[in-house]
């Protein structure tokens, strides 16, 4: 929080990048982004409230649940567009219990002064912003190779200064106050998903609809293609995505229920021709 209140203060303090900040806060705070965002918001209040009823949450662990909520949720929320692919679901719900997912919350057990916290974090998002911008650089393979050996020494240190600390202090460690914190990323991150697969359902089937709007049909026809639409393509997020292009612009041109019926049903029969094996 101090180290983005510096940043805070920095953006505050020169004319230019207030200005294009605040352009960005403006395109950032339109009801079509924050809706979902805030309906998010809600979504997780309510699995919290509900984990606190079998003792799964406490009020001490508010702050990790914020965190997760501002950097690991809104990540994850952001993302939606790739809930289509195949596995995504899978793959983002076994990252939570992932040996890397592990030892973030292992070296976050114990904290250092703060003066080392501040210097050791600006150091790590420097260190890992250079490795952002020279991963797909061949002529910086070696520094590539540099920084990654820095990364990996520092996760080193942090874990056995981490188990040396907790070995120090084990009688005096709530072990409860452990476990939930260890469990909070991966419940949070399981009850998020069918917010996010919810989201992506509407997002696909708004796209579709918004096609057949560029066609001028009778209100009920569009309702009746509509419901073809979803009676059609029903749950599945390949599907509902995949229907997009000349398949959305073909049944805005059909002119019944039963013709919507048949058009999706040929484009499912495509699409699955198409993605045998995957």
């Amino acid at each position: 929080m101090i180290l983005l209140g510096a940043l805070a203060a920095y953006v505050l303090s020169h004319r230019e990048v207030r200005s294009s900040t605040a352009d960005v806060a403006k395109a950032f705070l339109q009801p079509k982004i924050m809706a979902p965002i805030v309906a998010f918001g809600v979504y997780l209040t309510a699995a919290v409230w509900a984990a606190s009823q079998v003792n799964l949450w406490e009020r001490e662990i508010l702050k990790d649940t914020i965190i997760w909520g501002l950097l690991t949720g809104l990540a994850l929320l952001f993302k939606t567009t790739d809930a289509k692919s195949v596995g995504f679901f899978r793959d983002t719900a076994l990252r939570t219990i992932g040996l890397s997912a592990f030892v973030e919350f292992f070296v976050n057990i114990e904290s250092f002064h703060l003066v080392v916290e501040l210097v050791l974090q600006a150091v790590l998002i420097l260190v890992v912003g250079m490795l952002a911008v020279t991963s797909n650089d061949e002529d910086q393979r070696q520094l590539k190779r540099l920084l990654e050996g820095f990364l990996t020494l520092v996760g080193v240190i942090l874990i056995v200064t981490t188990a040396w600390k907790l070995g120090q202090n084990w009688s005096s460690v709530d072990k409860g106050l452990l476990w939930r914190s260890l469990a909070l990323p991966v419940w949070l991150t399981v009850a998020a998903l069918p917010y996010i697969y919810g989201l992506s359902l509407v997002m696909g089937y708004g796209t579709t609809f918004s096609r057949l709007k560029l066609v001028d049909r009778p209100r009920s026809l569009s309702l009746k293609l509509r419901v073809a639409v979803v009676v059609g393509l029903g749950w599945r997020l390949r599907y509902v995505h995949g229907f997009t292009g000349p398949w959305a612009m073909r049944l805005g041109r059909t002119s019944s229920f039963t013709e919507g019926r048949a058009l999706v049903n040929e484009f499912r029969a495509s699409f699955a021709s198409a993605n045998v094996g995957q």
